[in-house]
C-alpha cells in the first residue's frame, strides 16, 4: 500500500469486479451520481435527490443486467420490515378521508433505495474509499460554514433569517432549520469519530499522515466543533449521547467523559449565556400548559393516537388532527407539523401497527451493526464501519425522542447512507 491511505486491512476480500463491460460502465455512472448525491446532501436537497433519482435509474439497469447483483447482501430482513411498514402506510392512506394527500405525504419512503445502492457500491473497496471521502468533504464543508456562521452570523440565504440563541446564533448552514443542521452534523460526526477511533490503532504512521486520513480526521474535528457550537439543545444533547456511546463501544468510557466535559466547556466559553437560554427552554418544555413545550405536544399527539389506535389520523393529516385536539382558545395558535417524537408521530398518523413495523426496521438495522461490529474473525475495517453505523444510529434515535428526525427527508437520507456503509454484506452473522 506504500504511503497510500488504504482503509481496508490486509486480508480483506478483493474488490468486487463487474462481470461484464456493460455493468462496469453502469457502475461507474452509478458511483458518479451516488457520490454527487452524498456531496450535495449537506447543502441542497433538490440537487441531492436529483442525483439520487438518476442513480436509482442506473441501479435499476444494473439489476436487470447483472443477475444476482445483491446476492448475499443479507438485506432481506430489512426489506421485509420496511415492506410491512410501507404496506401499512399505504393501507392507512387509502382508508382515511384524504387518500391523495396521504399517499403524497409518504413519497419519501422511496429513500430506502439508498441502502441497496450503497451496499452494492461498497462491495468495491475503491468505490467505498471514494464515497467515504466525498461524505467527509461534505461534512468538512458544512461544518466550516457553520463555525463561520457562529462567529459572524453570515448566511447565504439572505431572505431566510438566522435564529438567535442568547448572544450567538443557532447554526443552520444551508438547511431550512437549525435542528436539521444540528442533527445532520452530529450524526455524521459521530459516525466518523467512531470509525477513526475503532481504526486508529491499526493505522501505521504513514496512513495517519496521509492526505486522505487527514481529511477524515479534519472533517471529524470540524464536525464536532460545529456540533458543540450549533446552539440547539436537541442536537447538543444527542452529541453527548453519541460520545458516551462511542466511549462504551471502544471500551474508553472514562476518556470519553473527559472529552465530553471539554466539549461542554468549549461550548459554554464560546457561547456565553447559552446555559441560561437552554435552562429556560427546557423549563418551558416541561410545562403542561405551554403550547410550544414538548410535554404539551406529546400529550396531544398521544391523544390523537389513542383516538384511532389502529389507523391513526392518516399521513399528512397530523396538523389538522392536532388543532382539533386543542382547546378552542388555543386553536388560533401556530399549527404543528409533527409530534416532536418519531414514535409518537408514527402512532398518531398510522396507528400502533405502524409503530411495531417501524420499530422492527430499527431492530433489524441495530442488530446487524452490533453483530458485525463484534465478529471476532470479521474484517477489521468492516467491523469499524458497523460500529460507526451503530453509534450514529444511537445518536439519531436520541434525536428522534425530541424531534421527528426520521420524518425529515434530509436527515432520513443521511441515516440510510450511513446504514449502507455499515451493512457490510461481506460479513455473515449466521
Amino acid at each position: 500500500m506504500g504511503q497510500k491511505f488504504r482503509l481496508q486491512a490486509s486480508g480483506e476480500i478483493a474488490d468486487a469486479h463487474p462481470p461484464n463491460r456493460h455493468v462496469k460502465v453502469l457502475s461507474l455512472i452509478l458511483i458518479v451520481f451516488f457520490g454527487l448525491f452524498l456531496f450535495f446532501s449537506s447543502f441542497s436537497i433538490a440537487l441531492a435527490q436529483t442525483a439520487l433519482g438518476i442513480a436509482v435509474l442506473v441501479f435499476g439497469a444494473i439489476l436487470i443486467t447483472e443477475r444476482g447483483a445483491l446476492a448475499g447482501a443479507n438485506l432481506r430482513p430489512l426489506f421485509a420490515a420496511w415492506g410491512l411498514y410501507l404496506f401499512w402506510l399505504v393501507l392507512v392512506s387509502l382508508v382515511n378521508e384524504n387518500p391523495l394527500r396521504s399517499l403524497n405525504n409518504i413519497r419519501e419512503e422511496w429513500l430506502l433505495v439508498i441502502v441497496p445502492i450503497g451496499v452494492y457500491l461498497n462491495r468495491n473497496q475503491v468505490y467505498r474509499r471514494r464515497l467515504l471521502l466525498l461524505l467527509a468533504l461534505a461534512l468538512l464543508m458544512i461544518s466550516a460554514y457553520g463555525i463561520v456562521q457562529h462567529f459572524t452570523g453570515f448566511h447565504f440565504r439572505a431572505a431566510q433569517p438566522i435564529h438567535r440563541a442568547g448572544d450567538n446564533w443557532r447554526l443552520s448552514g444551508n438547511f431550512s432549520h437549525p435542528l436539521t443542521y444540528g442533527f445532520f452534523v452530529v450524526t455524521l460526526s459521530t459516525f466518523f469519530l467512531t470509525l477513526i477511533a475503532a481504526w486508529f490503532r491499526r493505522m501505521n504512521a504513514g496512513q495517519r499522515r496521509n492526505w486522505y486520513g487527514r481529511i477524515l480526521i479534519a472533517a471529524t474535528l470540524a464536525g464536532l466543533a460545529a456540533s458543540a457550537l450549533c446552539n440547539s439543545r436537541g442536537p447538543m444533547l444527542a452529541l453527548g449521547v453519541g460520545l458516551i456511546a462511542v466511549g462504551w463501544l471502544m471500551g474508553q468510557l472514562r476518556w470519553t467523559l473527559i472529552g465530553l466535559a471539554a466539549v461542554c466547556l468549549m461550548a459554554l466559553i464560546l457561547s456565553p449565556g447559552l446555559a441560561g437560554v437552554f435552562t429556560q427552554r427546557i423549563t418551558n418544555d416541561w410545562r403542561v400548559d405551554n403550547p410550544a413545550g414538548r410535554l404539551f405536544i406529546w400529550e396531544h399527539s398521544l391523544a390523537i393516537a389513542e383516538e384511532n389506535p389502529i389507523f391513526g389520523s392518516g399521513p399528512g393529516n397530523f396538523g389538522e388532527s392536532y388543532l382539533e385536539s386543542l382547546a378552542p382558545e388555543l386553536r388560533d395558535s401556530k399549527g404543528m407539523g409533527h409530534a416532536h417524537n418519531d414514535f409518537l408521530h408514527v402512532a398518531a398518523i398510522a396507528g400502533i401497527p405502524a409503530v411495531i413495523f417501524y420499530l422492527a426496521i430499527w431492530i433489524v438495522a441495530l442488530r446487524r451493526f452490533w453483530q458485525v461490529g463484534r465478529l471476532p474473525d470479521g474484517l477489521p475495517f468492516g467491523r469499524a464501519l458497523s460500529l460507526a453505523g451503530l453509534a450514529a444510529s444511537v445518536v439519531f434515535l436520541a434525536g428522534s425522542m425530541t424531534e421527528a428526525a426520521f420524518a425529515d427527508e434530509e436527515l432520513r437520507q443521511i441515516l440510510l447512507v450511513l446504514w449502507s456503509f455499515a451493512w457490510n454484506p461481506q460479513e455473515s452473522t449466521a
